[in-house]
């Protein structure tokens, strides 16, 4: 939603110039400051994570995430506060990578660590299913508000409706995470007792333990994927000819169905990916992590698979 945001009127209300193309990169490169904070997010919340429990963690996040969203549809422009206005657009996108460092994680974890023996990778795979489903309801909201209010009445304030509108799923959310139970890994009386000193700083214990998985992790399966499905996305509404497309709102018709089909070099679509994802895990229960991880990297490069041997 923010990135279509970015692509259509942020950009004019709150980096005005002379320079559209200017003001545009702007806008994408507060979209992009998120991505700056998200690593940050891993560390606080996975740390939150381990003290205080999975669950309220999520509930954190969650509750960071609505108060950012919510705050950028409440932000005034830079007509109106100067460069206050996006200063806090800034800080309050920070905010949301922060809280989607938390957000994604402690998804994964807390879906896994309920899984029965045997099915933990299938249902660590179910919350990529999200990134999809976010697509489809920001798009759902995004659509129709500007087919309503029009080309004017969109870039004059009710772009600002989407992100209002977010507060109804922030609601649900926490209802939701409200009645999950606690991860029973967290919750075992084992845990609880074994808690060593060295285990502390549990960043520095994950540096020193596992380097070699956690740099397999950062460069492994989506390194080709994210980045050409989130410029797809962020791009064709702003890049579209007018003309080839003269009509506003078919910008983000374009944008909205760049990013659904799957039109990326690599990514080969949200959905498929979803899918391919599930029948990978569904592997990796039965034959262990690292050999789907290498087919799937192996198949973006045109390579033949090389397992490492047990």
């Amino acid at each position: 939603m923010y990135g279509t945001a970015a692509a259509l009127v942020l950009g004019p209300a709150f980096f005005p110039s002379g320079n559209a193309t200017a003001s545009s990169l702007a806008a994408f490169l507060t979209f992009a400051a998120a991505f700056l904070s998200r690593p940050l997010g891993v560390v606080l919340f996975g740390t939150i994570g381990d003290r205080l429990g999975r669950r309220q963690t999520l509930v954190t996040s969650l509750l960071l995430m609505g108060v950012a969203t919510v705050g950028v549809g409440l932000l005034p422009t830079y007509e109106t506060a100067g460069l206050l206005a996006p200063v806090l657009l800034v800080t309050l996108r920070l905010l949301q990578g922060l809280s989607m460092g938390g957000e994604w994680g402690g998804a994964v974890l807390l879906a896994a660590e309920h899984a029965p023996l045997g099915r933990r990778a299938m249902y660590a795979a179910i919350p990529n299913v999200g990134p999809s489903l976010g697509f489809l309801l920001s798009s759902a909201v995004i659509l129709p508000t500007l087919h309503i209010a029009c080309r004017d009445g969109f870039t004059n304030g009710a772009w600002r409706i989407p992100f209002l509108l977010s507060t109804v799923l922030v609601v649900i959310g926490l209802w939701v995470r409200a009645t999950v139970s606690e991860s029973p890994v967290f919750n075992a009386p084992a845990r609880r007792t074994a808690q060593a000193p060295a285990s502390r700083f549990l960043l520095g214990a994950l540096l020193r333990q596992h380097p070699g998985r956690l740099l397999l992790g950062l460069v492994g399966p989506h390194r080709g994927e994210d980045g050409p499905a989130g410029l797809t996305l962020n791009m064709a509404g702003e890049a579209c000819p007018a003309e080839v497309v003269a009509v506003f709102t078919d910008r983000a018709v374009i944008a909205v169905l760049a990013a659904e089909l799957g039109l990326d070099p690599v990514g080969r679509g949200r959905r498929a990916a979803g899918a391919r994802r599930v029948g990978g895990d569904q592997v990796a229960d039965r034959f262990g992590g690292e050999k789907p991880l290498a087919w799937h990297r192996s198949a973006r490069l045109g390579a033949p698979p090389r397992v490492p041997s047990r």
